[in-house]
């Protein structure tokens, strides 16, 4: 898998097709069926021959991750040798799970994946072409199974026909091995092995990618630190929301600088002090809000779990007058991703760093 991509949706539109609207009637079958019934017992002819097909939807995921999370959308291109495409991308993004805010949270995704990236291109049209043909020679029946394939998705194409016409769809959960699904045969699956239909996959991300995708990532991974400068931190307030499991709470924490140390309250109704904490804390906040910074301006939020929604907002007045904002409404670990802004600047933290900073403040202001 290209880059380590946690997966990949391929929307192919070949030209004899025509556009998602159009509701006219397939032409007369010509050509051999997508997928032969082979000499196993029990298979069957798809007949969907390659020239009726409308569309093929493709999506590759690594074992063990749920989620659909790029989009290819292709097209003719001018002259008919390459297809034009829209690609959405996401990757990984690694952390230690959070500990939940009440007992009885479950987790709702075994791992997090960053924002969106887009891009657009044209890659050669003999790789959509050969990717739908795949679907037919690079796989081998292997018989009817009693039910769809079990554990967690690896891979899945999905075929559509013109109007009026059969789609089917062919899922992967074990390296190698596929599972049938066809509109006509609704709660019958085929047993199926791999016979080229991956490499045919891979080529196509691997294209993608080279048109764009690489620059597109370079861009977003991109360091952007805010215009702090030497400024320093003269005051701040953290609020706190968080709802969840039918309960509602939140918190405030106020704090001024005196020499190296902070103090402050928290609490609303009523507030009680807090501190002093060391100033080194202060700064190891400030500084965490320029490290790693990237250049993505779009706020966005990740959620591991359900009935579990934190809402934080730290408002820090610097020393020349001006109030850097960072904020989250994720629940992992650290509550990253952290949107970063200061006057008409924003950019995207998503390593952690300002909420292990702001965990470290916190558990210093309540100690005795």
């Amino acid at each position: 898998m290209i880059r380590g991509l946690p997966c990949l949706l391929a929307l192919v539109a070949l030209a004899a097709c025509g556009s998602d609207s159009d509701t006219s009637p397939a032409p007369a079958p010509t050509g051999p069926a997508l997928l032969r019934a082979g000499d196993a017992p029990g298979c069957i002819d798809i007949a969907l021959e390659p020239e009726r097909v409308r569309s093929v939807d493709v999506i590759t995921i690594p074992a063990g991750q749920r989620a659909v999370h790029i989009e290819r959308r292709l097209s003719p291109g001018e002259g008919g040798d390459r297809v034009s495409f829209q690609a959405i991308d996401q990757r990984l993004l690694p952390m230690e799970r959070p500990r939940p805010e009440v007992p009885g949270i479950e987790d709702i995704t075994p791992v997090p994946f960053t924002a969106p990236v887009r891009w657009e291109g044209t890659v050669d049209g003999r790789l959509a072409t050969d990717l739908l043909e795949a679907t037919g020679s690079g796989v081998r029946c292997l018989g009817e199974s009693q039910g769809g394939a079990g554990g967690d998705l690896r891979a899945r194409v999905d075929v559509a026909g013109g109007y009026g016409d059969p789609r089917f769809s062919l899922v992967q959960r074990a390296p190698g091995r596929w599972s049938l699904g066809h509109s006509e045969h609704r709660g019958r699956f085929w047993r199926l092995e791999d016979a080229g239909l991956e490499v045919a996959i891979e080529a196509l991300v691997a294209a993608s990618m080279a048109e764009g995708g690489e620059e597109a990532w370079r861009r977003v991974d991109g360091r952007c630190p805010p215009p702090i400068g030497d400024a320093a931190l003269s005051s701040a307030v953290f609020e706190y929301e968080w709802t969840g499991m039918r309960q509602r709470r939140g918190d405030r924490w106020t704090w001024t600088r005196t020499g190296n140390r902070w103090s402050g309250e928290r609490g609303i109704d009523p507030p009680r002090p807090v501190g002093p904490v060391s100033g080194h804390l202060f700064d190891a906040l400030l500084a965490a809000a320029a490290e790693e910074v990237t250049c993505q301006q779009d706020d966005y939020t990740l959620r591991v779990r359900t009935d579990d929604y934190p809402k934080w907002r730290l408002e820090l007045t610097l020393s020349d007058g001006r109030e850097l904002v960072l904020s989250s409404s994720s629940n992992t670990a650290d509550w990253q991703p952290w949107l970063v802004s200061v006057d008409d600047y924003a950019g995207v933290q998503e390593t952690g760093a300002i909420g292990r900073a702001l965990r470290a403040i916190l558990d210093a202001g309540e100690d005795p």
